[in-house]
């Protein structure tokens, strides 16, 4: 006679993940390390929370380990690198997002969906560089472990539309969304209560930001940060600004829309780098923070130069834009 076992009747055999490669850390997390787009059933790609190996080795559905990262790669060694994937399921166990891991994946479509990685602490360089069929939002608010966006991270993602970033970020890296010419609006920045760093050209070519809100806790905005933002319009108020120190070279080059810019609460500022607002040609008003010991000088280095008086907006303009935007103006604290 046949017993019936219900256990063998429901057993389900787990999914085998050949087509992903995973690296134990030695500490029940594991480290995703290679992607054979050969293998996988689908472009539609789901990364586990967690895996287990069967005694083959294989990795396998399971719950032995937790996947807490995506591995570092090089321009043409990416996990992910030109791979031809048109979505991806991050898991919420996620920690970092390695160098190069998305780079080339003009496949991917959509929104990119962060909503649950709470975990999530790093975006490494050129994570996401050229994956330009990426549309929609890219909201990092849910990401509230998110402490830095590497370099290039989002170069060239021109689709992207509006970008939302989380609370605890403290750096954006140089070039981290150089051209992403389709976010649209306002870039408000203002909830980034930790960010301290905004790297050189972050935002460069972004030529449909409207205007830009900027959070207290910002100390220095790197050299053609928001070069090319030619859609920036009206006035530019740092107003939350008390802790900028500096404003790097070209900084706002060729921001063409601007009127007027006021840092009277930016008492922090003792730096502006040459060709800073170059270009800038609608700006008539720049509002100096303090309006004595400025000097200007030919060296970004110089301790000393020509004491300049920044008493008057208008000329202020005049000074920054054309006649001396060639000098770095500097304050001794």
């Amino acid at each position: 006679d046949y017993e019936l076992n219900l256990e063998d009747q429901y057993y389900v055999e787990p999914q085998i993940y050949d087509y992903f490669t995973f690296r134990e850390n030695g500490d029940g997390t594991v480290e995703l390390t290679a992607f054979d787009k050969e293998k996988a059933l689908s472009t539609d790609i789901v990364i586990p929370a967690t895996v287990s190996q069967n005694e083959s080795g294989q990795w396998t559905e399971g719950d032995t380990y937790k996947v807490t990262a995506i591995a570092n790669g090089s321009y043409s060694s990416g996990v992910f690198y030109n791979s031809g994937i048109t979505s991806i399921e991050l898991p919420a166990t996620l920690e970092t997002i390695g160098s190069y891991a998305f780079n080339s994946c003009s496949g991917l479509t959509g929104e990119l969906d962060f909503s649950n990685c709470t975990s999530l602490t790093s975006i490494g360089d050129s994570a996401f560089y050229a994956c330009s069929e990426l549309t929609g939002e890219l909201d990092l608010t849910n990401c509230t472990s998110l402490t830095s966006i590497g370099e290039m991270a989002f170069h060239s993602c021109s689709g992207l539309e509006v970008l939302a970033l989380g609370e605890n970020l403290t750096s954006i890296g140089d070039y981290a969304f150089w051209v992403c010419s389709g976010f649209k609006g306002v870039l408000n920045l203002t909830n980034c209560t930790s960010l301290t760093s905004i790297g050189d050209y972050a935002f460069e070519g972004c030529s449909g930001l409207t205007s830009i809100t900027l959070p207290s806790s910002l100390t220095s905005i790197g050299s053609f940060a928001f070069s090319g933002c030619s859609g920036l319009t009206g006035e530019l108020d740092f107003s939350n600004c008390t802790s900028l120190i500096s404003i790097g070279s070209y900084a706002f080059n060729s921001c063409s829309g601007l009127t007027e810019l006021d840092f009277s609460n930016c008492t922090s500022l003792i730096s502006i780098g040459s060709y800073a607002f170059n270009s800038c040609s609608n700006l008539e008003r720049i509002v100096f923070p303090n309006t004595t010991g400025w000097y200007r000088t030919r060296s970004s280095t110089d301790t000393s130069g020509t004491n300049m008086t920044m008493s008057n907006p208008k000329q202020n303009a005049t000074w920054l834009t054309g006649d001396y935007r060639d000098y770095y103006f500097k304050r001794n604290a």
